[in-house]
């Protein structure tokens, strides 16, 4: 990822850059903020967290939230990890699905 201008980047544009660089080096970060609590997860996390969501809510929109960061994201998610996980939450089936919809072309989220 490259650097952004400093003085002109955007507060997104901003976060991306430190996100990218934290997870890059594997630091999954808690960071005190005017006096609240933020939290960055890497997009491992992210899917993990969506697919929760999914699995306890059976909203649609969470899991089509995890494919997207799956698609997004597809060299920095860690789907093994993401499938164990979905294994102990009761959720193998949805990980099933998630996999079989990656190998599809990406014209659906």
């Amino acid at each position: 990822m490259n650097t952004p201008d400093f003085k002109a980047c955007s507060e997104e544009e901003l976060w991306r850059y430190v996100a990218w660089h934290l997870e890059g080096a594997r630091i999954r970060s808690i960071i005190p903020f005017e006096g609240r609590i933020i939290r960055l997860l890497s997009p491992t996390d992210c899917v993990k967290d969506r697919l929760a969501a999914y699995i306890h809510w059976k909203r649609r929109s969470c899991y089509n939230q995890a494919l997207l960061v799956c698609r997004r994201q597809k060299e920095r998610v860690d789907l093994e990890n993401v499938g164990r996980w979905c294994e102990k939450k009761g959720g193998s089936s949805v990980f099933r699905e998630l996999v079989e919809q990656l190998s599809e072309p990406t014209s659906k989220p």
